[in-house]
């Protein structure tokens, strides 16, 4: 029964967890995991050209401003440098950067296990905003086998903490974000005493 709701919950089935134990991923998981891949690659696209398109605002700007006052070269100057040079080298070489990532990086990601007693804890997690800023947001973690997962509360229902279990998870290319972490299938390994 707690089996059948760790598959349910994670999503896997029986062929999944046998693939995963010995160190393969199932046809099924690698699509999972490609379409993560996409949807990620999307919005970065669509990000670096939002950025080529605030580049182009600022040539719009800097001519516009020349077309208007053509013979006023204190505006020109003024307008023209800022919003006609730099602007669109800092935005544009983002926006290119961005791009060029997205469109080059192909997913690597290794199956890798985590073993041990579980913790699941509410923690408060500094997450990136604008400008370097941080924001700091309530997410639940668990530890596993020195691993962290985020997870969602309800977790706690099917998994009892101290219990020990299995975690065959997909590691992304960032190893520092807990996001980059998809847990494939879950095995219960033993019960707490």
């Amino acid at each position: 029964m707690e089996d059948q709701k760790l598959k349910d919950y994670f999503k896997f089935d029986e062929a999944d967890l046998q693939a995963n134990r010995s160190g393969q991923f199932t046809e099924k998981q690698k699509m999972r995991l490609g379409r993560g891949d996409q949807s990620h690659k999307m919005w970065s696209v669509i990000g670096g050209i939002f950025l080529l398109l605030v580049a182009a605002l600022g040539l719009f700007i800097a001519v516009g401003n020349w077309l208007q006052n053509p013979n006023n070269w204190g505006s020109i100057l003024g307008l023209g440098i800022p919003f006609g040079c730099i602007w669109p080298l800092i935005f544009g070489g983002l926006g290119v950067s961005v791009l060029m990532r997205s469109l080059t990086a192909k997913l690597r990601v290794q199956l890798q296990k985590a073993e041990g007693p579980i913790n699941i804890t509410m923690e408060q997690r500094r997450v990136s905003g604008e400008h370097d800023d941080y924001n700091y947001k309530n997410v639940h973690v668990m530890y596993v086998g020195g691993q962290t997962f985020r997870v969602q509360p309800d977790l706690t229902k099917i998994m009892a903490p101290d219990d020990v279990y299995g975690i065959y998870f997909a590691q992304g290319n960032d190893n520092d974000d807990l996001s980059a972490k998809d847990i494939l299938s879950v095995e219960l390994i033993s019960k707490a005493k």
